[in-house]
């Protein structure tokens, strides 16, 4: 199986000024992968510049509570001093350097030619030729020992270590050019590679747990959402039930009520006031389970509503799948028709000529 932890993120931020589309978006990546601010192009700054703006960089960092890598508990004073050894070295010659030591050479030849025929002292004026820069400059060890072995090229660097331009050779390699050793020598020296996988490892398993608790979270919710749809609905039976069955009995005990005494002669002036109170109960009966309805369907179209964000979720998560598992069923496509050409090819170099 694939490893596909990310064990750090390299964020450059543009000099002078940081956008708040690079904040929003560090506040997203710090808790899910090992968080290093790089400024780009920070020579287009001085070096008073460059300091005011980590120092506005680390504070505002700090004030939206973004974490980033922590390299290690003595790293200034360590950075220093890599720093120092390595602005010792001397740059690579260019084409312009090697230019002029010609000239100076031929120059002193010259002079010292024209010391030997005149008789003259001048010879004390001809240009020494300088010393040639030391050739293995380039192919010194990194100040701290990284873990990738001897190959100076592996990681964090291409095969070819030099871009030539117009004006010079610019050596990703070499620290008078390119803040990529120092850089190199911080992520994978000194256990800080070490510190970098666990500190890696220790945020992916904060996310896949906090996304296994919200998954937990939207199952418990939906539980309780249909437990409360079942409770509210067994409410409304009994709410019913209860309405109808003292409907009835009103309706009995103003029926009793209604009835003469035996030994009292019946008289219709006497039935309004007793028809009247049922049909006055019976319009409070009716209004009051109106009432109930209005409110008992107000409560299941808010469930349905609830259910219907639910489904959308899943519905969303499981689309999420089906495109995750299609974009790896193309890529195990590629892969199979690669082999396949790769099989093809090499059949066709071991078939011998008939």
């Amino acid at each position: 199986r694939r490893n596909e932890l990310i064990h750090c993120c390299l964020y450059f931020i543009a000099p002078h000024r940081m956008k708040q589309a690079d904040i929003d978006l560090m506040q997203k990546l710090h808790t899910l992968v090992p968080l290093v601010v790089v400024i780009a192009k920070a020579d287009t700054m001085t070096e008073l510049e460059t300091t005011q703006y980590k120092d506005k960089v680390r504070d505002k960092l700090h004030e939206m509570s973004i974490e980033t890598f922590c390299f290690w508990t003595v790293m200034p004073q360590e950075l220093s001093q890599l720093e120092a050894s390595a602005r010792r070295t001397p740059p690579p010659p260019t084409h312009h350097d090697l230019e002029i030591r010609s000239l100076r050479a031929a120059n002193g030849r010259l002079r010292a030619q024209l010391a030997h025929v005149v008789g003259d002292a001048a010879s004390e004026d001809a240009t020494p030729e300088p010393s040639p820069l030391d050739e293995h400059a380039l192919a010194s060890p990194p100040a701290f020992e990284p873990l990738y072995g001897g190959r100076p090229f592996a990681v964090m660097g291409a095969a070819q270590s030099a871009r030539v331009y117009k004006w010079g050779i610019a050596h990703t390699q070499h620290a008078h050019h390119s803040d990529l050793p120092v850089l190199r020598d911080l992520l994978l020296a000194h256990g800080g590679w070490k510190l970098l996988k666990e500190e890696a490892m220790i945020k992916a398993e904060r996310y896949q747990t906090r996304d296994a608790d919200e998954e937990a979270a939207h199952a418990r919710a939906a539980t309780s959402i249909g437990a409360a749809a079942r409770s509210a609905a067994s409410r409304r039976r009994q709410w019913r039930a209860k309405a109808a069955a003292d409907a009835t009995r009103e309706a009995q005990r103003l029926a009793a009520a209604r009835l003469p005494p035996a030994r009292r002669c019946w008289r219709p002036r006497s039935l309004w006031k007793p028809l009247a109170l049922l049909a006055w109960l019976l319009s409070l009966t009716l209004a009051g389970l109106s009432h109930l309805e209005l409110m008992t369907t107000r409560a299941f179209a808010a469930q349905l509503q609830l259910d219907k964000a639910t489904l959308l979720d899943h519905l969303s998560a499981e689309h999420d799948c089906w495109d995750k598992l299609a974009r790896t069923e193309a890529q195990l496509q590629l892969e199979t028709a690669e082999l396949l050409n790769r099989l093809g090819a090499e059949e066709s170099c071991f078939r011998f000529p008939r």
